[in-house]
């Protein structure tokens, strides 16, 4: 997990235009159903009944479908996601509401698995930074690979691209 080193000061000076520049951030009319995961994971993190949240796009760019093996914490999801066990089908996205919570880094990592039977494997983490700076950082089994980088944290990456690698 990354974390950024804040000030009261510096975090209330990053604050400050996003509050006033209003539509940057995603607010969402209703809160999580009480008892929920989503709102268990969350309870803490604000009263109002909105959420803020940053969106992710995962591709899939190669030739087989994919299916969604595993959200590693569906409770940073508004919504919790898409179902797992969906496929993403070629040529098809998934979309993904990280919540942010203000000065806290939100992450979750998804897992989709080939669904011919081969065990490949496509990951990405997916999340917010202290200032709701999104980020991602993915990485697949030999034979494919992703963008925008994979191995590497990427700051404002949030569509992540799922491809063969030539043969």
């Amino acid at each position: 997990m990354r974390t950024l080193g804040l000030t009261k000061r510096k975090l209330a000076a990053a604050l400050a235009p996003i509050a006033l520049a209003g539509g940057i951030l995603a607010p969402v009319a209703a809160a999580a159903p009480a008892g929920s995961a989503q709102a268990a994971h969350h309870s803490n993190a604000r009263a109002a009944d909105f959420e803020l949240t940053r969106g992710f796009d995962i591709w899939n760019r190669t030739n087989q479908p994919i299916r969604l093996a595993n959200v590693s914490d569906p409770g940073a999801l508004q919504g919790g996601g898409p179902a797992t066990g969906s496929v993403l089908k070629p040529g098809d996205k998934q979309h993904f509401e990280v919540i942010y919570n203000v000065g806290q880094t939100d992450e979750t990592g998804v897992t989709y698995q080939a669904t011919d039977g081969s065990g490949d494997l496509f990951n990405a983490t997916i999340g917010t930074g202290a200032l709701n700076i999104p980020a991602s950082i993915c990485s697949t089994s030999p034979g494919h690979t992703c963008t925008p980088s994979p191995g590497q944290w990427t700051d404002w990456g949030q569509t992540i691209t799922f491809l063969d690698t030539a043969k």
